[in-house]
């Protein structure tokens, strides 16, 4: 093949809207150039007009192409318009006097009988003419190339974003599982002092919850059925353990069982409900947990007898987490809340239907 052509084909078929568009600009020019009016007033296309028209055409995207490399290879394209404008401005000058002299020049060669001064304003009137036309095509070129650099840039900017969020979610799990880790084997310790069988049993239970958590250890998000198993495994152990003290009970609205939570979330507010209302009261508490949709939103709400209770002894790493890691995966969408209400804690999330990432 044409050590010439080939580069063409190439580039032809990696950017097909490029010379689409070349062939749209170019072709628009060549068809209006085409019809001249004849002796009698009519509209003619006479068959050497089709041809130099042609030319025309042709030469005008071979030059512009070159032209666009010469540009790309100098960086003008990424450069501000301000510390280029003059240089398009010459630039397409001289590259329309270039166009002329290689389409225009021998259609005026034949007419070199004419008076100097007219055929001087014909050609700066051709040039001119051309100029026009290239600025435009440099004008449309860099209006599209500044489009889609702009495109890419927020293409870029969205997938550092999820690149972010993505991290910031692996590093909060890890922090998640030893601490759950810690809390549950701390359970288990005390069952095992009061009751070696119940704790055997209790072992089962507490398999389940780390069988759960190492199969989600690289998932955002979870079906809400998937963490309620989760959840009564885990309210299961402590009941075994503070036996009438702690008291539960669930509304679960069946519509709301696939939408997606991220895992550990209501663990980690059944654990919160568990230490300061069971441990803080002699009497123990009822824990209340409530799922129900509003709107497309859904509505997590676990909630304990008690007061409100800051203690130095916590580092509060439980809520801190669950709370980035809804702020991270569902945006300002979603919320979620921790105060007092008519002698109970609540705790109350609120998740869109579907997470960003």
């Amino acid at each position: 093949m044409n050590p010439l052509i080939a580069p063409l084909l190439r580039h032809w078929r990696a950017r097909p809207l490029y010379w689409g568009c070349q062939l749209a600009f170019w072709c628009v020019f060549w068809i209006t150039d085409l019809p001249e009016f004849d002796e009698a007033g009519r509209l003619s296309y006479p068959l050497d007009r089709f041809f130099f028209h042609g030319w025309e055409c042709l030469s005008g995207i071979l030059l512009t192409h070159a032209w666009r490399s010469w540009m790309r290879e100098r960086n003008w394209h990424i450069a501000s318009l301000n510390a280029v404008v003059w240089r398009l401005v010459l630039g397409s000058l001289v590259l329309a006097i270039v166009h002329q002299f290689i389409s225009v020049w021998p259609r005026i060669t034949p007419s070199a009988s004419l008076p100097g001064h007219i055929l001087v304003v014909l050609i700066v009137d051709f040039v001119l003419i051309d100029a026009v036309k290239i600025v435009g095509w440099t004008a449309i070129y860099f209006g599209f190339h500044s489009h889609e650099q702009l495109t890419s840039m927020r293409l870029r900017q969205s997938e550092i974003a999820a690149a972010n969020r993505a991290a910031a979610l692996a590093s909060l799990r890890a922090q998640i599982h030893p601490h759950f880790l810690f809390n549950s084997l701390n359970t288990l310790r005390h069952l095992i002092d009061e009751d070696p069988k119940i704790a055997r049993d209790t072992v089962t239970q507490l398999a389940k919850i780390l069988r759960y958590s190492l199969q989600h250890s690289e998932t955002s998000v979870v079906p809400l059925r998937d963490e309620l198993e989760a959840v009564q495994a885990y309210l299961d152990i402590e009941g075994t353990r503070f036996e009438q003290r702690l008291r539960v009970h669930t509304n679960i609205e069946p519509n709301t069982l696939e939408y997606s939570v991220p895992p550990l979330l209501l663990q980690t507010l059944a654990e919160n409900a568990v230490k300061f209302g069971v441990n803080l009261s002699d009497e123990g508490t009822d824990i209340q947990i409530d799922a129900r949709l509003q709107g497309s939103n859904l509505i997590l709400i676990v909630s304990n007898k008690g007061h409100l209770v800051t203690s130095e002894t916590t580092t509060g790493l439980g809520l801190f987490n669950a709370r980035q890691r809804v702020s991270l995966l569902f945006g300002e969408a979603a919320s979620m809340d921790l105060h007092e209400e008519n002698g109970r804690v609540v705790a109350k999330v609120i998740l869109p239907s579907a997470p960003m990432i």
